[in-house]
């Protein structure tokens, strides 16, 4: 359990085997969740776990090497179709409760190279609304909200070709600069891991 707010927005991470993890992954979404978008231009749809242990087995090794396996709670696909409006993803976090998981380990898995996740501060307290009913099937969006865009000012930006450590209780969203879809696969833990972070990080 923390008290404070981290204030930290990412932190790189070495990821081994990234071409393999995001060839697997790919697979995943393409025989499991083609369909994940819908009609909308933007995913975050939860992974049958038991689906990427049988069928994702480099992803399951950087978890178990970075000793995060046994904590491994849930894996997203979130994905961006090409240019995407604030419509499709706009800022919002993830969780306003810091006992909830508020970091997530992000790694790309396709069209990633001209895609970020931008953050931003906030002029009002929270969050202004709830996130939209067609995302919070994820249980921690259940405890976000969304801001309006003329309310906040961007604090800072990571290219999400580059695996990370994300800090989604800090006001964020997606944007994909390609012309095709992009997506990423985000790893969440419980218990939190707070404990890898060093209250110097705050």
């Amino acid at each position: 359990m923390i008290t404070t707010r981290p204030t930290w927005l990412y932190k790189l991470v070495d990821i081994a085997n990234l071409d393999s993890i995001k060839s697997e992954c790919l697979n995943v979404f393409n025989k499991h969740y083609s369909n994940a978008f819908g009609n909308r231009g933007f995913t975050f749809t939860i992974i049958d776990r038991d689906i990427l242990r049988a069928e994702a087995p480099s992803y399951i090794q950087v978890l178990k090497d970075l000793k995060l396996y046994e904590r491994w709670n849930t894996s997203v696909f979130a994905g961006t179709m090409g240019n995407n409006r604030y419509e499709d993803s706009p800022i919002h976090v993830d969780t306003s409760d810091l006992n909830t998981p508020c970091y997530s380990l992000n790694m790309p898995v396709v069209n990633c190279e001209n895609s970020y996740t931008l953050f931003y501060k906030s002029n009002t307290p929270g969050p202004i609304a709830p996130i939209p009913e067609w995302i919070t099937d994820a249980a921690s969006y259940k405890a976000g909200g969304i801001f309006q865009e003329e309310d906040c000012r961007e604090i800072g930006g990571h290219n999400v070709e580059h695996p990370a450590w994300v800090n989604v209780a800090i006001p964020h969203r997606a944007v994909n600069d390609n012309a095709d879809m992009r997506l990423i696969i985000c790893a969440r833990f419980y218990p939190e891991v707070h404990d890898l972070f060093n209250d110097s990080d705050n």
